[in-house]
């Protein structure tokens, strides 16, 4: 199949995109004919496509997922990647995921009733609404217009990270969105699209290796086969199933691991 309705995109409006460069050629060498792109607002020296936006912090970033990015995409989907979040296997991409208008990889956190519950507190309570990872995550255009053409507007907490993007979007305004037609993937294809972290209870029957992607501020793609170990095997080993993650990574496949302790 021919992937020329996707744009692999890696946002970057602070000057750092040159980042993003080895996971975003990853994980468009998974998708063969999609288009390449970077925003940022500076020119980078590589011959990825940019196109330039104003800078962004922290919060502008949410912003302009929520309500600018529809305009600097071409094509029907955006899968949006990061220095930290790439595709592991074209054999585990699924084309039934252009079903959906968004779906990002599995995280810890859920909103269950008017509570937010992180570190997989979530498993096993009633109805949880499974936030969707947004630093590796496909979407449709009609997604991604969704908040300009119907007026949704965020509800901003007190707490950073519930104004995240990803939060809102998949979480907090889930039920809003899907009012207007959007149809997110349900919870066991997040699974398998990618992951954050691994839990014992969430992820017990899912094959690891069939996982199609990951995201995680633990682990940097520096260069194409090495990845930057953001915290060391001690700490490493107090994160449920993170060894697992590490042998998945330098066992199956096949990367290089730079330890590094300081995080980012």
């Amino acid at each position: 199949m021919n992937y020329d309705q996707i744009t692999v995109v890696a946002i970057y409006g602070y000057g750092q995109g040159m980042r993003a460069v080895p996971a975003l050629e990853k994980t468009a060498a998974c998708l063969p004919g999609c288009r390449k792109l970077i925003i940022t607002n500076q020119h980078l020296a590589t011959d990825i496509p940019q196109k330039l936006c104003g800078p962004l912090d922290y919060s502008g970033y949410s912003s302009f997922c929520m309500y600018a990015l529809h305009n600097f995409i071409e094509t029907d989907y955006a899968f949006i990647v990061q220095h930290d979040g790439w595709a592991l296997s074209a054999d585990n991409w699924k084309d039934d995921w252009l079903n959906y208008d968004y779906i990002g990889g599995l995280t810890h956190a859920a909103v269950v009733g008017d509570q937010l519950l992180t570190g997989f507190q979530w498993f096993g309570k009633p109805n949880p609404v499974v936030i969707q990872n947004g630093g590796f995550s496909l979407r449709s255009q009609k997604f991604m217009k969704a908040p300009v053409q119907h007026g949704i507007i965020p509800r901003f907490h007190d707490t950073p990270m519930l104004n995240n993007e990803d939060v809102q979007l998949t979480g907090i305004l889930r039920p809003t969105l899907e009012k207007v037609g959007i149809k997110f993937a349900p919870d066991e294809e997040v699974k398998i699209f990618a992951f954050e972290h691994l839990s014992p209870d969430a992820h017990k029957d899912v094959d690891v290796t069939k996982i199609f992607g990951h995201h995680s501020r633990l682990r940097e793609l520096v260069e194409p086969n090495v990845i930057a170990w953001k915290i060391d095997i001690k700490n490493t080993r107090l994160i449920p199933w993170e060894l697992k993650v590490y042998d998945l990574f330098s066992d199956h496949y096949g990367y290089q691991m730079v330890h590094q302790s300081n995080g980012d």
